[in-house]
């Protein structure tokens, strides 16, 4: 064995004894780890019924199971062999139990609650060999003492071999952590979301209780929206790189780089106070207790994308593989600096017939729009069909701790790569209108969409620990996302003065989309344990953070075509190039698209344990926090001009646009003594000359303590002062002005939190908070752009306010045997001066101006929106029920959330005209009232076998607004994923993965009779089933 401990024997209780409310997971008031209130919200006398409801159910329920459990306690010492020195923050579980604590500066720790009979207690700490002291007789309330001597790695010593079944350490870590946190926390480590399939951090936050996430990449937390929560890197703040969104996307972050996902869903002073979903803190791996060298890759196959020839795809760059555009989508060099009022002189003169102008300035002129046109490094405007190759992806990480004396220094390093590949052609696009009450469609496409997502990463970390007390880390993460996507749709449009319906008439819409992200972090840390100074913690971050989103030649090729008037049978048609009707952009269009954004933030916190007369633990901890964000956003786009009348084939004709004899150089025509050029292509820039810069700094300082009212009640609170300056300036298109906003303010935070000890593994939680919401860089910024995603044009709003937020809490908790939990809670909200979308634009001085089409929309504050919910929460072990069930696990977790935004008198008024029906209210955007996570899993450790099941839905959600209509849902589409993991030697593992096995239509649709109604479409297509195969080797 690794250390050297004393005999065990059971001695009379001691002065130390389980009655101070310990929990089993966590150590003594004495140990590092201590008794530590987590903030829950207590809901107002005038809160709804349901609330009050669950707070009286909760309160009943501790009751009942709150009962005298006579058991025996093991404490002691532990030191390291090399000089005898107490060893801190040590990990000491008893095996086969949740029971677990961490020692504190004195090396002493404390295991309360402990069954009677024989046990085995484990240590383990990084740089030292992990040990275990077995045979430990616990009585009923007695203390049995076990002191331990842990030696060294650098020593010549044999490895501890664990045989028999042990806890998780991570899982054992995260309850521990969950357990003694001031914050409403829920956590899954890497251990657990490998095995329900979650490729990046977004996946992974799906597993969490009342999270759902919208476009693959932003998490809702309790019905709202990424508007009102945080994401964080090693507790250091993240900026995004989406031009619409406030949060980081999600999806930038792979799984194979995250240890552990912790949310924070109530708020305590230390945390940002720009939250009131929750906080997200992606935690990176950090370096190993002994050297590791993993490697691995994978193929995949999807039902619907590889090998099909129909695949929609065009050549692109020589690094797209790297997720990295070499060039060939970058706006040419000769269009830098040219204005759209430069290239309408340039036409103007090639076309004129004045004898004015010299036919040398004229040919000139036409020389240099023909060099212009055919300047862009790729001439293709749309997608033709080619198979994709498999999925494929690839990991590579190692790491080590080594000892130098006093001093250990632990690095870790890994690369991960994923190329996948998906594709429908079943899509249905429609839009519908109310026609005496009635809906009435206008739109109906047939819809073909695909998508090639390339992904890589690069994460290093080095840990210095100096001595016992001081460890500094450095972290560096980058990644590199690209998705490059092809669409197709096809279809009948009725508009004023075209009504494809009753005709032969079609509409076409092309669009070749590559959306390239990274994000590059520099993070530096440090922790300090200061003895001399009555054990007072210090703890620092500092981290660089760079963002970009970078969308190169956006292609769009829409046009309308008829019949060939020579052979209307033939698959030729005409093209009508120059029709109103022709969908925005109603020309052949590429935009440049560039954000980048910098952020610099740091925090310094000072935490002061101690214990009162009663030996009961308290804490107190003040800190500064601040962060500095620059944003700059630009947008140039170029259209073409010509192609009308053509005859075509439709389906290659965008592809063939600017490639041969279809698009010849300038003709000079000669008519008497006047001479002019026409052109089968030109260019112009008439819209989309988009920028703002934006800049952000925010500052805090903050206070709060922990304090132990009773023996089994702790009371916690704190204030945050936070300081917010956000100003941006913007200019588009359709103004020379430059438009600023700004918003400078502060804000008081006030946070409070109960915890009772119901007993020694059960806990009710109690919180109150102020928390605030801020504008985005692009809702704040007045210009107008054409959003892809949504087929809308977007205006930003600088009259917009801060909005501010009351949080109530209250949640049960029974952390059960061998690692399970049993959680039950509620919450409600109210927010003022929420901020949603709406379909309207705005006057010169910030009014809204109500619009009747949904392609307009612009942000405003409401007056107040409420939210209100439940949540449960359930894992454990089934030997519960039957000791040979000891492989299986099952897990649970469900919400029910309920929110309400009253509606504009405007609006009202207009929906009643158009459909007849009197609304008075909606939920928030993005809200789902129904969330349900299940799993079920078979882990045989002796066979090396894991098998997970894994369910997850999500009720349906409002995606749109329409003022003059029914509103748009994003209905409910199941998951169900299988994995299954196999060990097929010492080191070597393969990995089966099944993901998507329903492949339910994903569905938008008109709430006609209710925000279930699937009856009216707006848009539908299926994913198809992914299969991957891995093998990964470890050593």
């Amino acid at each position: 064995m690794g250390g050297v401990a004393s005999k065990p024997q059971p001695t009379s209780p001691s002065s130390i004894s389980g009655a101070d409310g310990q929990s089993p997971l966590v150590g003594s008031p004495d140990c590092v780890t201590r008794r530590v209130s987590r903030g829950r919200r207590i809901g107002r006398q005038s809160a709804s019924g349901p609330i009050a409801a669950s707070f009286l159910a909760l309160a009943l329920a501790a009751r009942l199971v709150a009962q005298d459990v006579t058991l025996g306690t093991i404490s002691g010492t532990v030191t390291e062999s090399w000089e005898g020195k107490p060893l801190a923050n040590v990990t000491v579980t008893l095996r086969g139990t949740t029971l677990a604590a961490t020692t504190d500066a004195q090396g002493r720790f404390r295991l309360a609650n402990v069954p009677p009979g024989q046990h085995t207690v484990q240590f383990a700490v990084p740089g030292y060999f992990r040990s275990a002291v077995g045979d430990v007789l616990v009585a009923p309330g007695q203390v049995s003492p076990v002191d331990i001597s842990l030696r060294p790695e650098f020593q010549d010593m044999e490895e501890y071999v664990v045989t028999a079944p042990e806890l998780e350490a991570q899982n054992t870590s995260l309850l521990m952590e969950r357990q003694s946190a001031s914050a409403l926390l829920e956590a899954i480590g890497s251990e657990r979301f490998s095995r329900l399939a979650a490729g990046d951090a977004a996946e992974i936050m799906t597993k969490i209780t009342g999270v759902s996430v919208v476009e693959g990449k932003f998490a809702v937390i309790r019905g709202l929206s990424d508007r009102y929560n945080i994401a964080l890197l090693n507790g250091a703040d993240v900026p995004s790189a989406d031009p619409y969104r406030r949060a980081v996307q999600l999806d930038l972050f792979p799984a194979d780089v995250i240890d552990t996902v912790v949310v924070s869903k109530s708020f305590t002073p230390d945390l940002p106070g720009g939250f009131s979903g929750g906080v997200m803190d992606i935690r990176t791996k950090s370096f190993p207790e002994r050297f590791v060298f993993k490697v691995g890759g994978g193929v995949g196959y999807n039902t619907q994308a590889t090998g099909n020839d129909r695949f929609l795809t065009y050549p692109g760059g020589d690094t797209d593989w790297l997720a990295l555009d070499d060039g060939t989508r970058a706006l040419p060099g000769e269009l830098e600096n040219v204005s759209g009022d430069d290239l309408q002189r340039l036409l103007a003169t090639a076309t004129s017939g004045s004898l004015a102008i010299p036919l040398e300035t004229k040919t000139a002129a036409a020389r240099e729009m023909d060099r212009l046109v055919r300047s862009f490094g790729t001439p293709y405007m749309g997608p033709n069909r080619s198979a994709p190759p498999p999925d494929h992806d690839f990991n590579l990480l190692v790491g080590d701790t080594v000892k130098v004396k006093d001093t250990s220094i632990g690095y870790f390093a890994s690369v991960n790569y994923e190329r996948d590949y998906r594709f429908y052609e079943d899509g249905i696009r429609r839009r519908y209108r109310p026609a005496g009450g009635e809906p009435d469609i206008y739109q109906d496409y047939q819809d073909s969409r695909s998508v090639t997502l390339t992904q890589w990463s690069g994460l290093a970390n080095l840990a210095v620990k100096l001595f016992t007390h001081h460890e500094l880390d450095y972290t560096f993460l980058y990644t590199q996302n690209a998705e490059d996507m092809a669409r197709k749709l096809f279809g009948q449009i009725e508009s004023s003065g075209e009504d494809q319906f009753n005709d032969q008439r079609r509409t076409h819409q092309n669009e070749l989309h590559w959306t390239q992200r990274d994000l590059v972090t520099h993070q530096f840390r440090g922790a300090h344990q200061l003895p001399a100074l009555h054990d007072v913690e210090a703890d620092w971050i500092a981290s660089v953070a760079t963002t970009s989103q970078y969308e190169p030649d956006l292609r769009y090729f829409n046009f309308i075509s008829y019949p060939n008037p020579q052979d209307p049978s033939s698959d030729l048609r005409g093209v009508d190039m120059i029709s109103n009707n022709t969908p925005f952009p109603d020309r052949p269009t590429r935009y440049f698209r560039e954000l980048d954004d910098q952020n610099l933030n740091g925090k310094f916190d000072l935490t002061l344990p101690g214990e009162d007369w009663r030996g009961l633990a308290w804490k107190v901890k003040g800190g500064v926090f601040g962060s500095q964000s620059e944003r700059e956003f630009k947008e140039r786009s170029f259209t073409y001009n010509g192609g009308n009348g053509s005859i075509v084939d439709t389906e290659t004709f965008p592809y063939n646009y600017m490639l041969g004899t279809n698009a010849p150089p300038p003709t000079l025509v000669q008519q008497g003594n006047r001479s002019r050029y026409t052109f089968a292509r030109s260019l112009n820039s008439a819209f989309g000359n988009n920028f703002y810069d934006g800049e952000q700094n925010i500052y805090a300082a903050y206070g709060l303590a922990e304090l132990p009212v009773l023996e089994r009640f702790r009371l916690g609170g704190g204030v945050r002062y936070e300081t917010t300056f956000l100003q941006v300036q913007s200019s588009s298109f359709q103004s020379q002005r430059v438009f600023t906003g700004t918003i400078d303010q502060g804000d008081w935070l006030p946070a409070v939190n109960l915890t009772w000890d119901v007993r020694d593994d059960m806990k009710v939680r109690f919180s109150y908070s102020q928390t605030v919401s801020r504008p985005t860089y692009r809702e704040f910024a007045r210009y107008r752009s054409f959003d892809v995603a949504s087929d809308q044009i977007v205006e930003g709003n600088p009259f917009l306010v801060m909005g501010t937020s009351e949080n109530f809490d209250a949640r049960w908790e029974w952390f059960t045997k061998n690692g399970g939990l049993l959680s039950f809670g509620g919450f409600y909200k109210t927010l003022e001066d929420p901020i949603e979308k709406f379909n309207a634009t705005l006057s010169p001085d910030g009014t809204p101006i109500w619009t009747a089409s949904s392609d307009f929309v612009t942000f405003l504050n409401t007056d107040t929106a409420t939210v209100w919910g439940i949540e449960f929460e359930a894992r454990q072990s089934l030997a519960f029920i039957e000791p040979n069930l000891h492989p299986f696990s099952v897990g649970l977790n469900a919400a029910y959330i309920a929110t309400t935004v009253p509606l504009q008198p405007e609006i009202r008024e207009m929906k009643y005209m158009a459909t007849g029906e009197r609304i008075e209210e909606r939920p928030l955007y993005d809200q789902s009232p129904y969330i349900i996570n299940a799993d079920l899993s078979y882990d045989n450790e002796r066979l090396g076998t894991t098998v997970t099941l894994a369910a997850y839905y999500a009720a349906e959600r409002l995606a749109l607004i329409i003022n003059n209509g029914w509103d748009v849902y994003e209905q409910a589409a199941p998951s169900l994923d299988l994995v299954v993991s196999q060990r097929l030697a010492k080191g070597l593992k393969v990995k089966f993965t099944a993901r998507n096995l329903l492949n339910p239509e994903i569905m938008r649709s008109y709430g006609v009779s209710g925000p279930t109604d699937r009856d009216f479409i707006y848009s539908s297509y299926t994913r198809g089933i992914t299969f991957n195969l891995s093998l990964n080797y470890e050593y």
